[in-house]
């Protein structure tokens, strides 16, 4: 007798369930096929379980799981609020990532309150969770709403009613938009420590009034405020919110909103520990028929002070620089008009300015050892100096030196001053940069770059430049040399140091010993490479040679003119760039041929933006 072949689907436990199925066939009753199958799905999912138990019991013993929860919570909240996920709203929840390694990170993340507070405007659906993962964490609001979905907005209107929880606020928004969200704000904010408004990111190119804050914004209970930040937003300088600041920073007030003084310096008094202040076409103004300080009373000492930038009219920041106390040692940046009725007169922020340059390097002051002018526009000149030992690499290096500088070296400048005027000619930039280096103390100056001039005279080298007696470096950047050249081999008795017996006579800055040319043109026919030669041989015969000669980006020089230069300089250093009109020819034609060449074809990233709507 032959038995039938053993089933597959056969219970394999038999007795241990309760009740047994024999063999049972696709051709079994219906209730038994049912009752089979329901049996062998509860047996895959105990099966699953089993895997997931085995799993977790392999994970636990990984190397990574003798990390305890809390710092694997740490680590996970590091990543999340990584800047570089915010940058992008296809980034900005990467970070869900690690809830779905295992279950234990899983059940780390969703027991980490502060992982879910960066709370995501990008992907609407996404906010309400967080807000309630989140739990009672310290809240980061920060949304630009220039581009937007409704569905954004009622995002950013459920978040702002848990105020009390919000830590950090940033808004980018049109004035209705802030009008329509921030107007509906009630209750404190006791735990905020950063505010930042922006009236729109291209307020630039409207004339659209500033939002005005509302007078009870947050109850005026900020407690914890540390950072205030805003553009073309009005606020009342009695406010609540201008107290007990770290960082102060606005920007493009109305003009029918800006302060008086006192309330400038009121403020200041209730901010002891300030430490940047930033006051951009915000200031006090003075009436147009004032062309001199008035006499100054009230100085509120900022000790705390190291960052100050301000913008507007030369006499109004002379005004608010003379009614502060702060450590030299702060860097000051100034944009500084002047009216018409003014011409280009800058002397009233001169003592600001010296007061910031560390005088002579006495009492552990540090003077500044390296200046940068820079003609801006013909109506506009640019001054930067620099403590730092070493000069910056993006000033000052040329082809050979570059390398030779730590990159971690900082470059932001101990002073940056913007002069504008209203009238133009070609001598007045001169005429402004000689004022500022006669009253500055340049002593100590040891690297000097002056850029995209397009008059430069002799005179101007030698009025505005004859005190810096340390000078080792010259940095020429788009500027005429013919006025340099001729100053390099002026006999200027007394300046300076005597290295040389004095029969040769004393010689411009005798201590240069360092000349970079960037962007020079040594024109065919001229006699611009001769007059170099004359002048590198020249000044070594009165013991102040030239020893290293950079050339960088220049034009109508070539192998041959490089090999003269030297056999007289000891160090010359070319770029091997030859440039003269064959290849502007040669360019000219290639534009030519091609009538979309100056039309971009390359895809941009923000098309898609294109398809949302402005919402006011």
């Amino acid at each position: 007798m032959s038995h039938p072949s053993p089933n597959p689907l056969a219970n394999p436990i038999g007795s241990a369930q309760s009740f047994s199925f024999g063999y049972i066939t696709s051709l079994s009753s219906p209730s038994v096929i049912s009752q089979a199958r329901s049996q062998i799905d509860k047996e895959l999912i105990a099966l699953d379980e089993s895997m997931r138990v085995l799993r977790t019991r392999r994970n636990s013993l990984a190397p990574i799981s003798r990390l305890p929860p809390e710092l694997l919570s740490t680590i996970f909240t590091h990543c999340a609020h990584s800047p570089h996920l915010h940058e992008h709203a296809t980034f900005s929840i990467r970070f869900i990532k690690v809830g779905h390694v295992c279950r234990h990170w899983r059940a780390v993340a969703l027991g980490c309150p502060s992982l879910w507070s960066n709370l995501v405007f990008s992907y609407p659906r996404w906010t309400d969770e967080m807000l309630i993962r989140s739990k009672m964490a310290p809240l980061v609001v920060k949304v630009d709403l220039t581009y937007m979905t409704p569905k954004v907005v009622e995002a950013l209107q459920q978040a702002l009613k848990h105020s009390i929880r919000v830590k950090d606020f940033k808004l980018i928004a049109s004035k209705e938009m802030m009008e329509k969200l921030l107007n509906q704000v009630s209750g404190p904010a006791p735990l905020l420590e950063s505010l930042s408004l922006s009236n729109s990111r291209y307020s630039h190119y409207t004339t659209e009034s500033g939002y005005p804050l509302p007078e009870v914004m947050f109850e005026g209970q900020t407690p914890r405020l540390r950072r205030l930040e805003l553009f073309k937003c009005d606020i009342s300088w009695n406010s609540a919110l201008l107290s007990g600041l770290t960082h102060l920073d606005i920007r493009n007030t109305a003009a029918s909103a800006r302060p008086t003084m006192s309330q400038v310096l009121s403020a200041l008094e209730r901010m002891p520990s300030l430490q940047v202040l930033t006051l951009e076409e915000s200031l006090p103004t003075l009436p147009e028929s004032v062309h001199k300080l008035p006499t100054i009373g009230c100085v509120v000492p900022l000790q705390a002070l190291r960052s100050i930038r301000l913008s507007g009219r030369v006499i109004d920041c002379a005004h608010v620089l003379a009614h502060m106390s702060y450590p030299s040692t702060a860097t000051l940046k100034l944009a500084c008009k002047a009216g018409p009725a003014a011409s280009f007169d800058f002397s009233s922020i001169f003592p600001a300015v010296v007061a910031n340059c560390g005088g002579s390097g006495t009492s552990g002051e540090k003077p500044l050892r390296h200046l940068q002018v820079h003609n801006l526009a013909p109506n506009s000149v640019r001054f930067q100096g620099w403590h730092s030992p070493e000069p910056p690499l993006h000033v000052f290096s040329n082809i050979r030196t570059a390398a030779m500088f730590s990159q971690d070296e900082p470059t932001s400048p101990q002073i940056e001053i913007d002069m504008s005027w209203s009238s133009f000619g070609s001598d007045k930039p001169m005429g402004v940069v000689q004022s500022m280096c006669n009253v500055l103390p340049l002593a100590y100056v040891r690297t000097l770059h002056v850029h995209n001039f397009s008059y430069v005279p002799k005179s101007f080298w030698l009025d505005a430049f004859g005190g810096l007696t340390r000078l080792r470096t010259i940095r020429s950047s788009n500027i005429p040399i013919e006025g340099l050249i001729d100053a390099l081999v002026t006999e200027v008795p007394g300046s300076g140091r005597l290295l040389r017996p004095k029969k040769f006579g004393e010689v411009f800055l005798p201590t240069v010993c360092e000349v970079v040319l960037e962007g020079v043109d040594f024109e065919d026919g001229s006699s611009l490479l001769d007059d170099l030669l004359d002048c590198m041989m020249d000044r070594a015969e009165r013991r102040a040679e030239i020893r290293n000669l950079s050339i960088q980006d220049c034009r109508h020089i070539y192998s041959d003119d490089v090999e003269r230069l030297e056999e007289v300089v000891v160090d010359v250093v070319w770029d091997g760039i030859e440039q003269g009109y064959e290849d502007e020819e040669e360019e000219e034609d290639e534009e030519e041929s091609d009538p979309y060449y100056h039309y971009p074809t390359w895809d941009d990233d923000d098309d898609d933006y294109m398809d949302w709507h402005l919402y006011f």
